[in-house]
C-alpha cells in the first residue's frame, strides 16, 4: 500500500493542473494578454480572476475558472465568454434560453 493510498491522496481520480500556477506567472500572463490583475484566488482544480482591461478600464471576473481553460485563452476569448455571460445593458446574468437580460429583460441581440 502506498503512502496516502488510504485516504486517496495518491489514488485520487482528480489530477492537478498540469502546471502549477502562482500569483506571479498568472500576473505576466494576463498583463501580456493586455490586463491588469486585480486580483486572484488560487485552488486546486479552479481559481477566481479579477482583471481589468488595459484599453478600456472595464473590469471583469471569472469565477471557478479551471486551469485547463485559463491555460488556452486568448484577450478574445476572454471578452467573448463575458459577453456570453452577461447582458451588455445592466451586466445581469442572461437567460440564455430567451436571450434576454435577467434583471430588466432587454432582448440581447
Amino acid at each position: 500500500m502506498r503512502a496516502g493510498s488510504d485516504i486517496g491522496y495518491c489514488d485520487s481520480d482528480y489530477s492537478r493542473a498540469p502546471f502549477v500556477w502562482c500569483e506571479k506567472d498568472i500576473q505576466a500572463n494576463v498583463e501580456a494578454l493586455g490586463f491588469c490583475l486585480e486580483d486572484v484566488q488560487l485552488g486546486d482544480y479552479k481559481m477566481d480572476l479579477y482583471l481589468i482591461d488595459k484599453d478600456t478600464d472595464v473590469a471583469y471576473d471569472y469565477e471557478d475558472l479551471e486551469y485547463s481553460t485559463y491555460e488556452k485563452c486568448t484577450k478574445t476569448d476572454f471578452l467573448k465568454d463575458y459577453s456570453n455571460r452577461y447582458s451588455p445593458c445592466c451586466g445581469a446574468d442572461i437567460i440564455e434560453d430567451y436571450g434576454r437580460c435577467k434583471h430588466c429583460k432587454e432582448a440581447i441581440l
